[in-house]
């Protein structure tokens, strides 16, 4: 089964919503916002990058943390250098994955309570500055 909806958004941009059923009853929907202009009038609607977080145990949150630590140390700003919140940079670096971030404080928490070790907590931390050294050959 497959239902097409065109919905002009504004004069000329157009909705494109396209919802698929597939075998196991899910239902996909793939979003694409047509536009005349290159401005996207709703960046969650862009196509998808092709690329996403490998599924592996801890990865998500591992990126999680790095973000997070990115975020309070300032590394990101609007286009227009006015200041982001937590909830937008998670939002973008979600679209860019193809992920969900919108939890991403539940995930961290969650991962603070099950993982009290601060060492387990950081070890993505110099697992990264280990790359760093290996690469750039500092001693």
């Amino acid at each position: 089964m497959k239902t097409i909806i065109n919905k002009t958004v504004k004069s000329e941009k157009t909705l494109r919503v396209v919802v698929m059923e597939v075998e196991n009853d899910s239902t996909t929907v793939e979003n694409q916002v047509e536009t005349q202009q290159s401005q996207i009038v709703c960046p969650f609607l862009s196509p998808k990058s092709g690329i996403r977080l490998k599924k592996d145990r801890g990865i998500k949150v591992n990126f999680l943390r790095f973000v997070y630590a990115l975020f309070v140390l300032g590394f990101f700003e609007t286009s227009d250098g006015s200041k982001l919140t937590k909830k937008k940079v998670f939002q973008v670096f979600g679209q860019a994955l193809n992920e969900n971030f919108s939890a991403y404080s539940n995930d961290l928490s969650q991962s603070k309570r099950v993982n009290t070790l601060m060492d387990t907590q950081t070890s993505i931390f110099r697992k990264m500055e280990k790359v760093i050294r290996d690469h750039f050959d500092i001693f």
